[in-house]
């Protein structure tokens, strides 16, 4: 009975671990000396605005880059209706994502901290509603990881940057 319970414990804790999110909090790349910190800026804003990302901020004293929110999901919603004594009413939630980057760039390499945000807005005949959840890092698996993911290899394949990035 001993064995089954601890071979039970261990599955049960296996399974929990592959579960676990990671998360997109801070990426660091490093790059030779050959590359300026002008050309891994330029790189980084091309990629950004071929993604369909606009540029909030350009700090070229500092190596700041930050995007501004960009939608990455079309409206996703809930909708329902009730019928209530005759007279139609209607409630509608939708949701939007949103994704921004924001980049540190030294004379060694780059930093990437992507952020997360999703919207809901509730409507009705009577009302609107809208929230926002925190912004928080995308999850590594999530279609907003995969594009911070892509967009840092796109950064790196025009840097010709082999290395590896290490997310914090």
């Amino acid at each position: 009975m001993k064995k089954i319970f601890l071979l039970l414990s261990i599955i049960s804790v296996l399974f929990i671990s592959c579960t676990t999110t990671e998360y997109l909090n801070k990426g660091n790349v490093s790059f030779s000396s050959e590359i300026d910190k002008k050309t891994a800026m330029d790189a980084i804003i091309y990629v950004l605005s071929e993604h369909g990302f606009g540029v909030q901020m350009v700090n070229e004293s500092f190596g700041l880059i930050q995007s501004d929110w960009k939608q990455t999901s079309d409206m996703k919603d809930n909708i329902g209706t009730t019928i209530l004594l005759g007279t139609l009413s209607g409630s509608n939630t939708y949701f939007y994502e949103y994704l921004k980057m924001d980049f540190r760039v030294t004379e060694t390499g780059y930093t990437v901290t992507p952020l997360y945000k999703q919207e809901q807005q509730k409507s009705n005949n009577i009302f609107n509603s809208s929230t926002t959840t925190l912004n928080q890092a995308p999850g590594k698996s999530s279609d907003e990881g995969k594009i911070v993911i892509q967009i840092v290899e796109e950064i790196n394949s025009i840097l010709n940057v082999n290395g590896e990035i290490i997310w914090e």
